[in-house]
């Protein structure tokens, strides 16, 4: 007779319907018959403390639970299966629909999905192992129960049951994202686990070069509806939202990759709108957020539309908030003196005429601050023997687009350092935002540049900065030495030429005032040796109301005499933080 099954204090979440796949179905016997043991499997997968109660786990992670009957289950007439599906369009063949039959011989296959049963009298305790790269996101399942019959017939139950959520799994040396201690970042692993997956409060750096601080940001990962925020981007997305989709909830470079997209909303209707005009009517100040929690709210009470409004800092706060509650360590990293090579030359170019006049030619500009992230993953898609496993950097605030998407990253924060700017992904652009040089070049009447008259090698990329490990410690640790070697060094110098070499393109936006050989023209200036003249404006720090002491200084670098006449005019400008926007206080002109 069809094995009956019976209530084993089953998880207290609204089953929803019950439904037969097909032959003959009996569903009053799957009436609450799991017991998905929440508590136990929460704790054991360090999940326990996500608000919502419903059952997280981690794959490359073992799901203990229990089926209670009337009868002794027959191995040789009883088939228990198991299915997951997660995703928009579930295919067993990209990872996003598992099967698994549960086999009484108690060995869990750890080469996939997998599962294992015991027989304790009247109650089966069941093991559902879930692979290491298994997809992140929120699955829904359903039990089945074959029966074979004595007139060789099969009869088949099935039961909707509890949603559950797969997450990555730091602590697991299979998964993408486990940090090994062996790297000698960190004495013990549980410091680098407690600081960048588990710890819910950070702090965020902002000011500028001279003048910088640290702004309390409050990531409430494990906060409601953070999960099912992250969940429903990582499944609405158009990359993951067909059928092969399935590899970007797979690999947690990829996914990484559509959390940086989706986090803004200028391709898919993401999560934060950007706004820098200083005009906010109709959504809130950019300095009014200190944490994500209520921008993943508001996002969800507009019916996924998005919140206005954010700018850099607030995208790197919400951006480390849904890759922490995916369980990806992330942080959120401040670069002072910040470039944005718009051209991808690896310089922050200004062009002038004869006259001394900008011809505003580049969108190239320098910020004051800019502030993106790192997450800690594994480069399987890169050669170990390049060492670029580790900190990843990846920025969620829209500037330049990749592979026609506003997204950047994950680039090797290793790979910037060195200027591997061919590396996956964006590397280029994140090695121009903390080393590009700052050039100025002189045109001639014909629009073909002819002199560079001035090059600054160590204009941006200073003090950047992150949150000291440490729940209750707010210090700032500095990463500068992470992303660059030190400024005029011979090896700061060959990592730019590599940069240039390997990254840089030169007449993008330009082509117009250019020559046709511009990019040859340019890069024998860039390396022409030639006697120039350094100009510095010193000033010390001052506050709103004083005085401001100016010092010129002139240094001719090469040693010789050098006589000059100039009549010299001070510019005086107010900048915001980013896009370079300006406004003109006053003109000094002197003898």
């Amino acid at each position: 007779k069809p094995l009956e099954l019976r209530v084993a204090e089953p998880f207290d979440n609204d089953l929803g319907g019950n439904d037969c796949l097909d032959g003959n179905c009996d569903d009053e016997d799957f009436k609450d018959p799991v017991n998905w043991l929440v508590d136990e499997n929460r704790k054991e997968h360090r999940t326990d403390m996500y608000e919502q109660k419903d059952l997280i786990v981690r794959r490359e992670g073992v799901v203990k639970l229990k089926v209670a009957f009337t009868r002794e289950f027959n191995s040789a007439g009883d088939t228990l299966r198991l299915e997951f599906k997660t995703g928009k369009a579930p295919a067993i063949q990209y990872g996003t629909m598992s099967t698994v039959d549960c086999k009484e011989d108690g060995k869990l296959d750890k080469t996939g999905w997998s599962g294992a049963l015991e027989v304790n009298n009247e109650t089966i305790d069941l093991e559902i192992y879930i692979p290491p790269n298994a997809a992140i996101g929120k699955y829904s399942v359903k039990l089945s129960l074959r029966t074979l019959l004595e007139d060789n017939s099969i009869h088949i139950s099935s039961s909707s049951q509890p949603s559950i959520y797969i997450l990555a799994n730091p602590m697991s040396e299979l998964d993408t994202c486990y940090f090994d201690k062996r790297t000698g970042l960190f004495n013990k692993s549980e410091e680098f686990l407690d600081e960048y997956v588990f710890n819910d409060v950070g702090a965020i750096w902002r000011g500028s070069v001279n003048n910088f601080g640290p702004k309390k940001w409050i990531y409430g990962q494990f906060q409601e509806p953070v999960l099912d925020l992250v969940c429903h981007l990582l499944a609405n997305d158009h990359r993951t939202a067909k059928a092969s989709g399935g590899i970007w909830l797979r690999d947690l470079i990829k996914l990484v990759r559509v959390l940086s997209s989706n986090a803004n909303s200028c391709n898919f209707d993401g999560v934060l709108q950007g706004n820098w005009s200083g005009d906010y009517e109709g959504g809130k100040m950019p300095t009014a957020w200190n944490g994500s929690v209520n921008i993943c709210k508001e996002y969800i009470k507009n019916g996924y539309s998005p919140v206005k409004y954010g700018q850099c800092w607030v995208f790197s706060g919400l951006l480390t908030t849904l890759l922490r509650a995916v369980g990806i360590p992330a942080r959120s990293v401040t670069n002072f003196a910040s470039a944005h090579d718009g051209d991808d030359t690896m310089t922050i170019d200004v062009f002038i005429d004869e006259n001394g006049k900008d011809l505003k030619w580049s969108s190239d500009s320098v910020w004051n601050f800019h502030v993106w992230n790192e997450c800690w993953l594994k480069r399987p898609d890169i050669p170990k023997s390049m060492g670029f496993d580790g900190w990843q950097a990846v920025d969620s605030t829209p500037q330049e687009e990749s592979n026609g998407v506003s997204q950047c990253g994950p680039a090797p924060v290793k790979a910037v350092r060195e200027g591997q700017a061919f590396v996956n992904y964006d590397t280029n652009f994140l090695f121009g935002e903390v080393n590009a040089d700052r050039c100025t070049w002189m045109t001639n009447r014909y629009g073909e540049v002819v002199e560079l008259t001035e090059r600054k090698t160590g204009a941006v990329g200073h003090y950047i900065s992150t949150k000291a490990e440490g729940k209750d410690n707010f210090a700032r640790k500095d990463l500068t030495n992470d992303y660059k070697f030190k400024e005029g060094s011979d090896e700061e110098r060959e990592a730019f030429e590599r940069a240039v070499t390997f990254g840089g393109s030169y007449s993008r936006d330009m082509a117009d005032h250019m020559m046709k050989n511009y990019s040859i023209i340019q890069r024998e200036l860039l390396n022409k040796s030639r006697s120039t003249l350094k100009l510095e404006i010193i000033t010390k720090e001052f506050a709103i109301g004083d005085d401001i002491e100016i010092k010129l200084v002139v240094t001719s670098e090469d040693g010789k005499l050098v006589e000059f006449v100039q009549e010299p005019e001070l510019t005086l400008y107010s900048t915001y933080y980013s896009y370079g926007f300006k406004m003109r206080l006053f003109n000094f002109l002197g003898a």
